[in-house]
């Protein structure tokens, strides 16, 4: 009896103790995965490939995901969801708008360190719904956060009043495209993070009233970003 009544103890002991293992396995490798594909974009890393630099076995991966285009999908929901309650934070401590789009330029220049943008052409090209999952979220998340951001720069008198806040939260967006183009920005030739800088301050220059410049320039984004 003492035995039999072990067996159900321990059995729903690993009924509990299993879920939280394999959601801590799954996590491990979206995290990891991730890491690979921006090091040497999506195409040209195999599961095999993957499995080795995890030090674990297809048949692992296997009980995570069912294929790589899965396993694809999944690494830009994990990495859209922690980047959603990133900017939250962000978006919350902020002062002010020009605060907030240096701080969220801060985030994304360390997020994207070490970025090989030929794992964005791979996923639009080879992996149409994980592209299209990248879309949706960028067009129903990123366009309304770059919004509120214009707007509570015009309503702070840091960015001009005389703007038109949807135009330029879609040229923005459109710029951002452009930037991971290999046609426009070869990969042997530029270095995304500095291109990116480089766009950030094209685009708040041409927003900012002498009052935002002011507060653009007091924060002195980068020569912050080189003694990083």
């Amino acid at each position: 009896m003492e035995t039999l009544q072990l067996f159900f103890v321990s059995k729903t002991l690993l009924t509990y103790i299993c879920p939280p293992m394999k959601n801590k396995r799954t996590e491990n490798l979206l995290q990891k995965s991730r890491e690979l594909f921006m090091k040497f974009g999506i195409k040209n890393l195999t599961m095999d490939d993957i499995a080795r630099e995890l030090c674990m076995s297809k048949k692992t991966i296997y009980q995570s995901v069912d294929n790589k285009a899965e396993l694809v999908e999944r690494v830009i929901q994990n990495y859209l969801e922690e980047e959603n309650v990133d900017l939250d934070k962000i978006y919350a401590r902020a002062d002010n708008a020009i605060d907030e789009i240096i701080a969220i330029i801060d985030y994304f220049i360390e997020r994207m360190r070490g970025l090989n943008s030929t794992a964005v052409h791979d996923m639009k090209k080879h992996y149409p719904e994980a592209w299209s999952h990248y879309n949706t979220y960028r067009f129903n998340n990123a366009l309304r956060r770059i919004t509120e951001n214009l707007v509570r720069g015009v309503q702070e008198g840091a960015y001009r009043a005389d703007m038109n806040v949807s135009t330029i939260a879609r040229i923005y967006l459109g710029g951002i495209d452009s930037l991971l183009s290999p046609e426009y920005f070869p990969v042997t030739e530029y270095q995304f993070i500095e291109v990116y800088k480089e766009y950030q301050y094209y685009h708040l220059r041409g927003i900012v009233t002498e009052q935002g410049l002011k507060i653009l320039e007091a924060n002195n984004l980068f020569t912050k970003q080189e003694t990083k």
